[in-house]
């Protein structure tokens, strides 16, 4: 009796797994939620431009304080 509850138990637990992933699968995204991901791409986008300009900058900044600094030891 216990055996035929647990296999009704692990059948009944993939049948609905199963089930869940079919319908996500089959499901199309819809224009505005496509409209969000887009935007969140952008977003991201922006973020990785913006930290790749700042890294820039301060790689520029590094540069110049190890110029100075060498001409101040050369005088």
């Amino acid at each position: 009796m216990e055996m035929k509850i647990k296999v009704s138990i692990i059948i009944g637990l993939f049948v609905a797994l199963s089930g869940c992933t079919g319908v996500i699968a089959e499901k199309d995204v819809t224009p505005k939620t496509k409209s969000v991901f887009d935007h969140e791409d952008k977003k991201l986008a922006n973020a990785r431009d913006a930290d790749a300009i700042e890294n820039e900058r301060l790689t520029n900044e590094r540069r110049v304080a190890r110029m100075m600094a060498w001409v101040d030891i050369s005088k």
